[in-house]
C-alpha cells in the first residue's frame, strides 16, 4: 500500500503546535520521547461503559441517479474533507460522489461543494486542520490547503479533539463530532493465533501490534478488560503477566510488522519496575482493519478474528470531526452536507447498483484496489488465508439520519451511545498514559448536534425502526469473554445487597457493549450445606442478577439473558479454606457470539 509519511521535522512543527494526540503517537513510535512517562500493566479500571448499536431499517427507498464522474461546479466555501481508508465511511463518499463533488451526486444535489482526500497520517490530519483554520480566521473564507473536517474512529476523538483543540484556541476555533458515517462492523479486529480465542489468558506475556493511541488499541483494550486481563501500555517495556504491545505507525504498518515476522529489543518489567534483564519481542497478534487485515491473512496467516466490532458494535462509529467557526459561518452547507450523507447512507443500505458505485468511489478516493475489493469488504467474507484456514475479514456498515438519532441519543429515553464511547476511551487514556492524557474535552463541548437536529428537522426522510434481534443460547457461537463476580447477597437469600449496586452496575456497563452477544449468567455456591439447596440458591441467584440487569436496560437485554445454577459443583478454589469458598460463591457472566 503506498503509505502518506512526513517528514520528521513536522513532527516537531506538531509539537510546537501543541498537538498533542497526533504528535506523541508520532514520535513515541519512532522513539523521539523516550522519556515519556506511561502508566504500569495493570487490569484497566476505566468501565467499559458501551451501548450496542442498534442499526435503523431502511425499508423500500428508491434508487435515485448515480453519482457522474464529471466534476460540479458549485460556489461557495467548500467542505474539504480527509479520511482514512477504511469502509465504514462509505456512505459519506458516495454523497460526494468523487475527489470533487461530482455531477448528480446527492452533494450536487443538496449544493454543496466538497472535495475528499485520503489521509492515513492522523498527526497530518491534525496539522492539515489547523492549517485551515488559521487560514480560515486570517480572512480566506475558501481556503485551498488544509482541511475543515475529517473522518476517524469515535472511540480515538476524545485523545484527539485535547491535542487539537489546545492548538485551535489560539485562532478562536475548536473540532467538534458532528455526524456518524458508520459503523465497522467486524472490519476492525484483534487478530491472534486460535488459543487466545478459546483461551484470552493466553494472551498474557504476548505481543500485539497496533497504533498505541488509535481506535484498534481501543478494541484491544475493551477486550482485555471484559476478561480482566492486566494491560501494559507501554510499548518500550516488557510484562510476562499482561498484554504487550508493539507500537506500528499506523493500522497498515501494524499488519506490515506481523507479515515480517518484526522483532526488537525490550526492558522486562516486574510489577512495574525494570529488573534489568531484557527480552526479544516478536509480534504475535495484530489489532488492526481493512485492507490491512487482509494483508496479515493473505502475507502470511495463521492467525483468527478474537474479537471484532461485529461483536462490540458501539465501539466503532465512523464520526465527522469538523471546525465549529467553519461549520457556523456555514450553516446552510454543513445542515445539506448532512442530509446528503443521511440520503446516501439509505442509497447504499438498500440499492445495490448504489452500492457498487460507492465502491468505485472508494476506489478512485483511495487510489488503491477495485471496486470489487471495497465491496467485498464491506460486507465481510470468510476466506482461506495464506495457511489454508478460513478467517473472517472485513465487515462495515453505512449509516442514515435514524442511525444517528441514535447513536446520539436525540429522542427521549434514548442513550448518547456515541457519547458515551468517546468519554469511555478517552478516560482510559487518561489513566494509562497520565503524563500525556491528563484531561480531555466534555461531549458537551466536544459534540455539536445542532447541524444534525437541523437536518432531522427539516428533512424530507423519516426515521425508521430499529433493526429486530432474536438470541438463541443453543445456537450460541464462539465466547467473547468471561469474567467471575462476586455479588453480595443476603445470607442464604437470593436478594441482592445495596452493596452490590457498584459491581452491578459496572457489569451492565461491560455487557451494554454489544448486543450481538448471548449472555450466559451461571450462579454457584460454596460446598456448605445441602447440595440440592445450594442448587436452588445458586439458580435464585443467578434469576435475582438477571432481573436486575433487565430492570435498568431493558431495550438492550431483551431476550440477550440466560440465567443457570450450577450449586457447587464447579469450584475454582478450596472448599477446605475460607478464602476458598468465598471464591466459589460467585455468578460468571459468559459472553458468547450471537450466531
Amino acid at each position: 500500500m503506498p503509505q502518506l509519511k512526513k517528514p520528521v521535522k513536522l513532527a516537531f512543527a506538531l509539537i510546537i503546535a501543541g498537538v498533542v494526540f497526533g504528535v506523541v503517537k508520532f514520535a513515541l513510535a519512532r522513539g523521539l520521547i523516550p522519556g515519556v512517562t506511561i502508566g504500569r500493566a495493570h487490569v484497566i479500571s476505566t468501565n467499559v461503559d458501551l451501548m450496542s448499536m442498534q442499526d435503523a431499517t431502511t425499508g423500500a427507498v428508491p434508487l435515485v441517479p448515480l453519482p457522474g464522474s464529471s466534476f460540479a461546479e458549485i460556489p461557495g466555501s467548500a467542505l474539504r474533507l480527509e479520511v482514512w481508508a477504511w469502509n465504514a465511511q462509505i456512505g459519506c463518499l458516495y454523497a460526494i460522489g468523487g475527489s470533487r463533488t461530482t455531477e448528480h451526486s446527492l452533494f450536487a444535489q443538496h449544493r454543496v461543494p466538497a472535495t475528499a482526500t485520503r489521509q492515513d497520517d492522523t498527526n497530518q490530519m491534525m496539522a492539515d486542520l489547523l492549517l485551515y483554520a488559521r487560514a480560515y480566521a486570517a480572512g480566506d473564507h475558501n481556503p485551498t490547503q488544509g482541511a475543515n473536517a475529517i473522518l476517524i474512529m469515535g472511540s480515538q476523538a476524545g485523545g484527539a479533539l485535547q491535542g487539537l483543540n489546545t492548538s485551535l484556541a489560539s485562532v478562536g476555533d475548536s473540532g467538534v463530532v458532528a455526524y456518524v458515517c458508520g459503523r465497522s462492523d467486524g472490519e476492525d479486529a484483534v487478530m491472534g493465533p486460535a488459543e487466545w480465542k478459546s483461551n484470552p489468558r493466553a494472551m498474557l506475556g504476548r505481543y500485539v501490534s497496533v497504533v498505541p493511541y488509535e481506535g484498534d488499541a481501543d478494541l484491544l483494550k475493551a477486550f482485555a478488560k471484559a476478561n480482566n486481563l492486566p494491560f501494559n501500555p507501554d510499548p518500550t517495556t516488557y510484562d510476562a503477566g499482561a498484554i504487550n504491545i508493539i507500537a506500528a505507525n499506523d493500522y497498515v504498518d501494524a499488519a506490515d510488522k506481523f507479515v515480517a515476522g518484526y522483532t526488537e529489543s525490550r526492558h522486562v518489567v516486574r510489577n512495574g519496575v525494570r529488573t534489568g534483564a531484557t527480552v526479544t519481542a516478536t509480534v504475535d497478534g495484530v489489532s488492526t482493519w481493512t485492507p490491512a487485515d487482509v494483508k496479515v491473512a493473505m502475507g502470511r496467516g495463521g492467525l483468527v478474528r478474537i474479537v471484532s466490532t461485529h461483536e462490540l458494535t458501539g465501539i466503532m462509529p465512523n464520526v465527522v470531526i469538523v471546525l465549529k467557526r467553519w461549520a457556523t459561518d456555514n450553516r446552510a452547507t454543513m445542515v445539506n452536507a448532512i442530509k446528503a450523507w443521511g440520503e446516501a447512507g439509505d442509497q447504499v443500505l438498500s440499492q445495490p447498483s448504489a452500492l457498487r458505485r460507492a465502491c468505485e468511489i472508494s476506489a478512485q478516493i483511495y487510489r488503491e484496489f477495485d471496486a470489487d475489493y471495497w465491496c467485498t469488504y464491506y460486507r465481510g467474507v470468510t476466506q482461506p488465508d495464506k495457511t489454508g484456514h478460513q478467517v473472517q475479514l472485513g465487515g462495515s456498515r453505512a449509516a442514515n439520519l435514524a442511525d444517528n438519532v441514535r447513536w446520539f441519543g436525540l429522542r427521549p429515553g434514548m442513550a448518547n451511545i456515541a457519547g458515551t464511547t468517546y468519554t469511555t476511551f478517552a478516560s482510559m487514556l487518561v489513566e494509562l498514559y497520565p503524563q500525556t492524557f491528563t484531561t480531555f474535552p466534555p461531549v458537551e463541548r466536544a459534540f455539536d448536534t445542532s447541524f444534525l437536529e437541523e437536518a432531522i428537522r427539516t428533512s424530507t426522510l423519516t426515521a425508521s425502526e430499529a433493526e429486530g434481534r432474536t438470541y438463541s443460547e443453543v445456537a450460541a457461537g464462539a465466547r467473547v469473554a468471561e469474567r467471575s463476580w462476586h455479588i453480595r447477597f443476603a445470607t442464604g437469600q437470593a436478594t441482592i445487597t445495596p452493596a452490590a449496586d457498584r459491581d452491578l452496575s459496572e457489569m451492565l456497563n461491560q455487557l451494554v457493549l454489544s448486543d450481538q452477544t448471548v449472555v450466559q449468567i451461571n450462579g454457584h455456591t460454596d460446598n456448605v450445606g445441602n447440595p440440592t439447596v445450594n442448587q436452588s440458591l445458586s439458580q435464585r441467584r443467578a434469576q435475582a442478577v438477571k432481573t436486575w440487569l433487565e430492570a435498568h436496560a431493558a431495550a438492550n437485554f431483551r431476550g440477550r439473558l440466560f440465567d443457570h445454577g450450577y450449586g457447587d459443583t464447579q469450584p475454582v478454589a478450596d472448599n477446605r479454606t475460607e478464602s476458598g469458598r468465598a471464591q466459589n460463591r460467585r455468578v460468571d457472566i459468559v459472553q458468547r457470539a450471537r450466531n
